[in-house]
């Protein structure tokens, strides 16, 4: 039958990152009573490896998502935020390995810019697929407008293309 999945697979839930979450939480609070350097060592290896388990939650989540029904945004959300940790993972864990080559070059401050600049630069790494995905969306939404409508659930969509460009 076309457009049938199997219903014995349940949708993916990812509520284990936000466990994980919490538990990074607790450690970089326990981490905090050690002095500067020492505590930068561990919580860089703390964040890479929580970006490392972060992915491997998310293929799995994607992997069931696939079974469960792959025509979902959520096999989108899941692919666009493993590559997201992909990259904090690799900026953090080279900047672990520098804390722990050169402890006294590395400071919190840096730590934090690491953070927040390795963002930044993979918002524009991905800038130009989030582009070209956006135009997708539109124009896929127009065409289904074309063939269904105008209702509020079709024009979703372009409302989205919008949104992320």
């Amino acid at each position: 039958m076309k457009g049938k999945f199997d219903t014995r697979f349940k949708k993916p839930k990812v509520y284990s990152i936000a466990l994980l979450t919490a538990l990074l939480a607790v450690l970089f609070v326990a981490l905090a009573r050690f002095d500067e350097a020492p505590r930068l060592k561990w919580a860089n290896a703390a964040l890479t490896l929580y970006f490392a388990f972060v992915i491997a939650l998310l293929a799995e989540a994607f992997v069931k998502q696939l079974e469960y029904n792959p025509y979902s945004y959520n096999t989108i959300i899941y692919v666009g935020f493993a590559l997201f940790c992909l990259f904090m993972m690799v900026m953090h864990l080279s900047a672990a390995l520098e804390c722990f080559s050169a402890p006294g070059a590395f400071s919190e401050r840096r730590m934090l810019l690491t953070l927040l600049n390795s963002a930044k630069a993979y918002m524009v790494i991905t800038s130009p697929f989030l582009l070209l995905f956006a135009g997708a969306l539109f124009v896929s939404n127009v065409s289904l407008i074309r063939h269904e409508g105008r209702r509020f659930v079709n024009i979703l969509g372009i409302i989205l293309s919008f949104l992320l460009v």
